[in-house]
């Protein structure tokens, strides 16, 4: 059962849905609409950006946006265009500031605090907090530190020490690393020897205060939900504690699309001046380099060659915005490759929420989510729901995600990756517009992330906690 009130501490909340810029964003917005659906009062506390109000209401929720040195600089969309450093600075304020308002919040509702975080790097605060008395579940939305490294180039170390000014040890160190052809296993090595806490002094400031966040948001929360076991893994051997088989756990991820009928869909469809034979690949996610919307787009390429009549009926739908730093630059490269194209056609159509996000899934033939990293895939999962088969990367989400089921999506495996992600669009694509079998296949596993199974989870992951509360108080009595 769910407590009367809760807390959802979460840096990437925005109170105003049109300024929701990924899955992630919307996930907790559908999270506190869940909450308040179920009579559960919700607070939120996230990062106040620039004209940003103090307080706000969102979704029937109480919002408070904390004031950081940042603030009167930068939107919250802002603070993640302006490099990764800036970002780890603005983190490192914000976490600061919810360790200093977590106090008057005690004070305001009358006692210790039940909190949802979805902050992992931003997670400083939560050790403070479990010492204070409150009961604190970590969404393992990201493993920040493996995340943060999967796209790390030399140009954007180079940026970070300008800012950061690394020691010259730690600089020529990475300097290395990212020089060699095996650069991510080796920087996944080095950031092993990094999380321990001895060496953690070792980083400059908002770096150290990164890992000890993602540190407190997997060791010092009381209950961990995280979306695959692929995850529950990595974080249980990054960060051992002796209760692992209680803490963590997987859970699954609550998706909730709107409605919307054929003539929606029909709309799109005469929008984007698609036919009755064509086949559609939709894309939901960031328009950023961790995403390779390039390799589709190379992918493509070698479709019109390998089979021209196909790529002739091929429009690519990408649904998604720039969000990071890079991320501009890398949408005007994608236009310029996709103008490369001869016979394929690509339809940069914007971030989507609501009835049009589920309007243009239904538009699809097949969904496309070919990332380096995904925790989750919340867009895998929307699309599984609605029938729709997908074309996938091999993640630690897409693995969770569909099980040994071996009907609802093609799994792309073989190296080079562009010319076996052509040949799965090929084979994908190239017969019958419908596959029942798939579409039913898709359907079944998609039913399975219902809000109601994560609502379980949270409710299940609170009691727990009550109940290790309640055992450590009786055998103190006694």
């Amino acid at each position: 059962m769910l407590p009367s009130r809760v807390v959802v501490v979460s840096f990437r909340f925005r109170p105003n849905r049109d300024d929701i810029h990924g899955g992630q964003d919307a996930f907790v917005h559908d999270l506190v609409r869940e909450l308040r659906a179920r009579g559960t009062a919700v607070d939120v506390i996230t990062f106040r950006g620039r004209d940003d109000a103090e307080e706000a209401i969102s979704d029937g929720a109480r919002v408070h946006l904390l004031e950081t040195p940042y603030s009167a600089e930068l939107t919250a969309h802002e603070a993640h265009q302006r490099g990764t450093w800036r970002l780890l600075e603005v983190m490192e304020s914000y976490s600061n500031a919810v360790e200093r308002f977590l106090p008057k919040l005690r004070a305001r509702i009358g006692g210790p605090l039940t909190i949802l975080s979805h902050d992992i790097a931003e997670a400083r605060w939560v050790r403070g907090a479990r010492r204070a008395g409150d009961r604190i579940v970590t969404f393992g939305h990201v493993f920040f530190s493996e995340f943060a490294l999967e796209d790390l180039t030399s140009a954007e170390l180079e940026r970070m020490h300008a800012r950061a000014h690394f020691p010259l040890p730690l600089l020529t160190i990475g300097r290395m690393l990212l020089r060699r052809s095996d650069a991510r296993q080796q920087l996944e090595r080095a950031a092993r020897v990094f999380r321990r806490p001895e060496l953690l002094a070792l980083l400059p400031g908002p770096a150290r205060a990164a890992l000890a966040g993602e540190r407190s948001a997997f060791v010092d929360a009381h209950r961990v939900l995280l979306p695959a076991r692929a995850m529950l893994e990595k974080v249980a051997a990054a960060y051992p504690r002796a209760d692992a088989d209680r803490a963590l756990s997987v859970a699954p991820w609550g998706i909730g699309l709107s409605s919307a009928t054929e003539d929606d869909v029909a709309t799109l469809a005469r929008k984007y001046a698609i036919d009755e034979g064509d086949r559609v690949l939709v894309t939901m996610s960031r328009l950023s380099p961790d995403k390779r919307i390039d390799a589709l787009l190379t992918a493509l390429k070698r479709v019109e060659e390998i089979a021209p009549a196909l790529a002739k009926k091929t429009v690519v739908v990408l649904c998604g915005r720039p969000s990071f730093l890079e991320d501009h630059a890398y949408q005007r490269a994608l236009i310029e490759q996709a103008k490369t194209l001869q016979h394929a056609r690509v339809v940069f159509a914007g971030f989507q929420r609501g009835v049009d996000r589920t309007a243009h899934l239904r538009l699809g033939t097949r969904f496309v989510q070919i990332g380096r990293y995904e925790a989750f895939g919340l867009g895998i999962a929307e699309a599984l729901s609605l029938g729709l088969p997908a074309i996938t990367s091999d993640t630690d989400g897409a693995r969770e995600i569909l099980g040994s089921d071996t009907q609802a999506a093609h799994v792309v495996r073989g190296a080079p990756f562009e010319e076996s992600l052509a040949h799965a669009i090929v084979t994908e694509i190239g017969g019958a517009r419908r596959d029942e079998l798939r579409e039913s296949a898709a359907r079944r596993i998609g039913q399975r992330f219902a809000w109601g199974g994560t609502i379980d989870a949270i409710s299940g992951a609170i009691g727990s906690i009550s109940g290790t509360v309640r055992a450590r108080a009786t055998s103190r009595a006694e």
